[in-house]
């Protein structure tokens, strides 16, 4: 078959193309083929390429990523090939994320320019720098310059997580180097990490790590840690 693609002049254009051996994904499609609109399973099954499968849609952020880092790859060694190996499957999985959520009609999807993705990066920046008093949704909205809708569902679609879910993953994260450091008791953190309630603290960290902040300082080797971060 012939495919004829069409772009506009004067435009600096990247392509990828990239061959998948869809053998490999038919067990897969099996297991998972109910929560695949029929046209991809039907594509993804046809190993002899029989019939046509062509989607035209636009690719999210974390798409465009992923086959960005290919490009910019120097493929000179063995971690190089594994390396790309990886952002291969990631971009194939925000690729059918991607064809499935375009699927449904009735789905907001935010379109964002380069300004916008300014503004959601620098909103990331704000939040990571401030755990211990993260700024509300409407007061990050006016300190990066977008409204708050596009900040929220930009965020969600950009970064894969919602601000809370972000903000949360973060303060854990945090929380788990500061409980080794030497000086910091659990109430101490949960302070630094933003949670005036040292009880939700620690229920968060268990939903997060499965284990509460005292137990977590229990089960580790707090020395050798701590001199290997020295």
């Amino acid at each position: 078959a012939t495919q004829s693609l069409t772009f506009p002049s004067g435009q600096k254009i990247t392509a990828a193309m990239i061959s998948v051996d869809r053998s490999i994904y038919t067990e897969l499609s099996k297991c998972h083929g109910d929560e695949l609109p029929k046209a991809f399973t039907d594509a993804i099954s046809d190993t002899d390429s029989k019939e046509m499968f062509f989607y035209q849609g636009n690719a999210d952020y974390q798409l465009t990523q992923s086959i960005k880092s290919l490009f910019d790859a120097d493929l000179t060694g063995l971690e190089d090939f594994v390396f790309a190996e990886s952002a291969l499957f990631e971009g194939l999985g925000h690729f059918i994320r991607n064809y499935k959520e375009n699927q449904n009609p009735d789905r907001f999807r935010v379109a964002l320019n380069k300004y916008d993705l300014d503004c959601l990066t620098h909103a990331k920046t704000i939040l990571i720098g401030n755990l211990s008093q993260a700024p509300t949704i409407p007061e990050l909205a006016k300190l990066v310059g977008i409204n708050q809708q596009k900040l929220k569902k930009g965020f969600k679609s950009v970064f894969g997580k919602t601000i809370n879910q972000f903000l949360i993953q973060k303060r854990m994260e945090a929380a788990k180097i500061l409980l080794v450091q030497e000086g910091n008791s659990v109430r101490d953190v949960s302070t630094q990490v933003g949670y005036a309630n040292q009880s939700h603290f620690s229920s968060k960290f268990r939903e997060h790590f499965g284990i509460l902040p005292k137990d977590f300082i229990k089960s580790v080797d707090i020395g050798q840690i701590r001199a290997e971060m020295n």
